[in-house]
């Protein structure tokens, strides 16, 4: 009786440590994602307002459940942006959240920065090049610049690869970075999520995606009217489409 009992204990520490080591990705709209760990969550691009009708913006239930610190939104405690760019970034939207969550890390380059109020500017973590960020023991946030898609118009913004290394689990971001090598420099291969637009499922993207061997790729930054099949390309790792409020991953 007592080494069942025993057994019975065992299973259920392992059940409830599985459930505490469960990751959330979410959807936001365009490339924002709000990734959940143990009733703590990080946004990457996650706030931007409407900008054009090829870019869903944040969905307004989700501002709402940050705003009110509904679940699963209690506990925002990073936000992080790639670039400055209205599908990726709001002012208001940032400061209205970060209002509310003020123990939030937030983190970006100087062009973000500076559009933001003095008081926010003065909370803000920039990033010139790349940095590390130790939250906790078990959480780091690395941000790496990298090129911009379409150097021509775009070269002087400034881009950042994030990455969150959380209790083992690894996420990458790549805001809207060039299909170049530079991408993926440094970046140690087999995330457990990687988020790409939609443009690195061309050919030399794909090329690219196979030098880091993703277990599982999220395409983002599709357009509310394209219908494109993105999940029958040849790639090692699992492919999903985030393209509607409402889509999400449990891992």
């Amino acid at each position: 009786m007592k080494a069942f009992l025993l057994l019975l204990i065992g299973i259920s520490s392992n059940n409830f440590l599985d459930a505490q080591q469960q990751f959330e990705i979410r959807y936001l709209g365009n490339m924002g994602i709000a990734v959940s760990h143990n009733d703590s969550t990080i946004l990457i691009d996650g706030l931007h307002d409407f900008y054009e009708s090829d870019y869903l913006p944040t969905e307004t239930d989700a501002i709402k459940a940050m705003l009110q610190k509904q679940s699963p939104y209690k506990n925002i405690i990073a936000i992080a942006v790639t670039h400055r760019h209205s599908d990726h970034f709001d002012s208001t939207l940032i400061t209205n959240v970060a209002t509310i969550h003020t123990s939030a890390l937030l983190i970006g380059g100087e062009q973000t920065r500076s559009l933001l109020s003095s008081t926010l500017q003065r909370k803000f973590t920039t990033v010139t090049n790349s940095i590390t960020i130790r939250i906790n023991g078990s959480l780091t946030i690395n941000l790496w610049r990298i090129p911009h898609t379409y150097p021509a118009r775009h070269a002087s913004v400034e881009n950042y690869r994030v990455e969150i290394v959380w209790n083992g689990f690894r996420l990458v971001h790549l805001g809207d970075a060039d299909v170049k090598n530079e991408a993926i420099g440094s970046l140690k291969d087999k995330p457990d999520v990687m988020v790409v637009p939609n443009w690195f499922l061309s050919n030399d993207g794909v090329k690219l995606l196979e030098k880091i061997r993703p277990v599982k790729l999220l395409v983002t930054h599709i357009s509310p009217a394209d219908n494109s099949i993105f999940n029958d390309k040849k790639l090692g790792g699992e492919i999903v489409s985030f393209r509607k409020y409402g889509d999400q991953i449990k891992l």
